[in-house]
């Protein structure tokens, strides 16, 4: 009987030593961040022939895919995941969330909102299979409007879209289904959300439904906050740590006050709050990380997701970059001291490396739900995968056709894809890279790369890898044995 052989993966990551002697090691497809001692960090580096690890140690190392048998590819793993996932995603098992963007108004006028983007950039057209025929394809502004719908979605049709969203689930086997209310302003169709809320509610076809809202705050009445908190809305309010600075009205007077007011309304009655702050090359200078932490605590803000520039050139700016990185990892940190937990793109890359989150194989897509675990419906009921990432099927029962469509199917693809430019990378197995929408914005391809956003995602990563070693890291010592001569 062969005997197997265990060698160390070609996917390892290492760290730089620390002055401890541990060295923080993962893998870049799988994870498992595990700070390891010298011999054994070492050892897996082929840097110590006279010493290894002992049967106990080994068995550790293979359960981490730290080592692997030295005829296996771990990339074959993810490769034979992903034709069954193209082969089943039709089903719609792999939905697990929906937008409703209610309306693409919005009340206040904030410069760096990606909704005023739209306009002026316009959308990408769907994309040949083909990638040697894909091109970007701007539309006309006067399809734009048309495919990016204004007016505020019906109580009838929201209704109707979270039920035959929750029905498919049910079909595919699933249990939950979340449904998030987005615009533009969610509160700008308030109606609508109080319909769905009362004539779907919490359950439909044997699916749980889940709800959160993501919004600036400044409509909340009394009444409004009630109806939340009684119906367990999670609101994801819109708030910046430069004192709102650049949140203004449509004609440019300071919406400060009237977020505060929202903010503080939502609190007095109860509702399970997060915060949403946007730490841009424009703010990030103005930032005041002890401000926002300061006032997520006093809301009783369970977590505070950081979102980066919208856009992809101030990526190649790399001084401005420097400042945002700075910036977002102190509030980090001053968040962690209070308690309250930080999120976005670039740290769910960091949360998958140490297992705070599932890896693409269990949750169905790295960092972007877009990679086909969430749809969005516009107002007048039409589907796509991203707000902002191609013109919507226009169908409004469209739902079941577009889960068959060429379109989806791509979507469903980038989960698990890596390009030929990703491979190697020391995240590869974590990262979409940007926002989809943003991605086909401004590459013209739903698997174009941002060089400049790989650079910061990845100088994130190593900066808490290092903050981890340094704080949370418990420490592996491998026990080592006399290596065996003659193999």
């Amino acid at each position: 009987m062969a005997t197997r052989t265990l060698t160390p993966s070609r996917y390892l990551v290492f760290a730089d030593e620390r002055e401890d002697g541990f060295t923080p090691v993962y893998h870049s497809l799988f994870g498992n961040l595990t700070l390891l001692d010298r011999d054994g960090s070492r050892w897996l580096r082929g840097r110590c022939a006279d010493r290894e690890p002992s049967a106990e140690a080994l068995a550790e190392l293979e359960d981490r895919f730290f080592l692997v048998p030295d005829d296996q590819d771990e990339r074959a793993v993810i490769e034979a995941a992903r034709s069954d996932r193209a082969l089943n995603a039709s089903s719609g098992y792999l939905l697990k969330g929906i937008q409703l963007v209610l309306t693409n108004s919005c009340n206040l006028g904030c410069s760096y909102c990606y909704q005023d983007t739209l306009d002026p950039v316009g959308t990408i057209k769907p994309q040949s299979a083909d990638s040697s025929q894909r091109k970007p394809v701007l539309l006309p502004l006067a399809t734009l409007r048309r495919s990016s719908p204004v007016g505020t979605m019906t109580a009838d049709t929201a209704c109707r879209l979270v039920r035959a969203s929750a029905e498919t689930v049910a079909r595919a086997g699933n249990a939950q289904l979340s449904v998030e209310f987005f615009g533009g302003e969610p509160m700008l169709a308030w109606d609508t959300v109080e319909a769905v809320l009362t004539e779907v509610g919490a359950q439909h076809a044997g699916v749980h439904i889940v709800y959160s809202m993501t919004t600036n705050a400044t409509r909340v009445t009394p009444h409004i906050a009630r109806t939340l908190a009684a119906a367990r809305v999670t609101v994801a309010v819109s708030y910046d740590g430069d004192g709102n600075a650049l949140r203004t009205t449509k004609s440019k007077a300071s919406a400060s006050a009237m977020v505060d007011s929202g903010l503080r309304m939502l609190a007095d009655a109860g509702v399970s709050l997060n915060l949403n702050t946007v730490v841009s090359t424009k703010n990030a200078p103005q930032t005041d990380p002890e401000l926002i932490v300061g006032i997520a605590t006093e809301v009783g803000a369970r977590q505070i997701g950081v979102i980066l520039d919208l856009d992809a050139a101030p990526y190649a700016d790399t001084e401005a970059m420097a400042v945002v990185m700075d910036t977002v990892l102190e509030l980090r940190r001053t968040a962690a001291a209070a308690g309250i937990g930080v999120t976005g793109y670039w740290h769910q890359v960091y949360e998958q490396m140490t297992g705070q989150l599932p890896l693409n194989l269990e949750k169905g897509y790295k960092t972007c739900a877009a990679e086909g675990a969430k749809l969005s419906f516009e107002p007048n009921g039409s589907v796509r995968s991203c707000k902002i990432a191609e013109e919507p099927l226009q169908d409004t029962g469209s739902l079941s056709r577009y889960l068959k469509s060429d379109l989806y199917l791509r979507h469903v693809d980038k989960a698990f894809k890596t390009d030929d430019a990703c491979h190697g990378c020391a995240i590869e197995g974590f990262c979409s890279g940007l926002c989809v929408g943003t991605i086909v914005k401004n590459t013209g391809d739903l698997d174009g790369v941002v060089e400049g956003a790989c650079d910061v995602y990845r100088e994130l990563t190593r900066r808490l890898v290092a903050d981890w070693a340094d704080r949370d890291a418990e420490r592996i010592v491998l026990p080592m044995v006399a290596a065996a001569v003659g193999g």
